[in-house]
């Protein structure tokens, strides 16, 4: 039997070893870099499906100062090692922004490939464009979130 909790089958095999460490990363230099920010590791960020994020980033809608209002979601980073694990997250991306429009940016990195790819709100749509990590919401390259 496998039980559900946020959409999430309990009875599912955990994230690699190098997925965790990739995650763990990333949080502990966010803090560093961005004092009072608010990160959060795998949250449910849509219902129905219900769409979990490894990590995603809230604000308080200013879109510079970061804070502990949970309201506004600001960006998400999925973290994969294979291309099944790509259009997986791909196909979730891009149904979280069509349902939060607060939703500024999302990352995608793949840790096997080491390659990052940044979706983004643009005025005709979602821009995806692979081997690029700056953030123009956090004002930096991801990878330097990266040990």
């Amino acid at each position: 039997m496998t039980y559900i909790v946020n959409g999430v089958g309990l009875g599912m095999p955990p994230n690699e070893l190098e997925h965790q460490k990739k995650s763990l990363s990333i949080i502990r230099n966010f803090y560093k870099k961005f004092d009072g920010a608010y990160m959060i590791h795998e949250v449910s960020v849509v219902d129905n499906p219900t769409r979990v994020p490894d990590l995603s980033v809230w604000a308080d809608g200013k879109h510079k100062d970061f804070n502990k209002d949970t309201k506004n979601l600001l960006l998400t980073i999925e973290i994969t090692h294979t291309l099944q694990n790509d259009g997986y997250s791909t196909e979730s991306i891009l149904d979280v922004f069509d349902r939060v429009p607060t939703l500024n940016e999302s990352f995608m990195y793949n840790y096997k490939r080491n390659i990052w790819t940044r979706f983004s709100r643009e005025s005709d749509g979602i821009q995806i464009e692979e081997g690029k990590d700056y953030s123009r919401v956090l004002r930096c390259y991801m990878h330097t979130l990266l040990d």
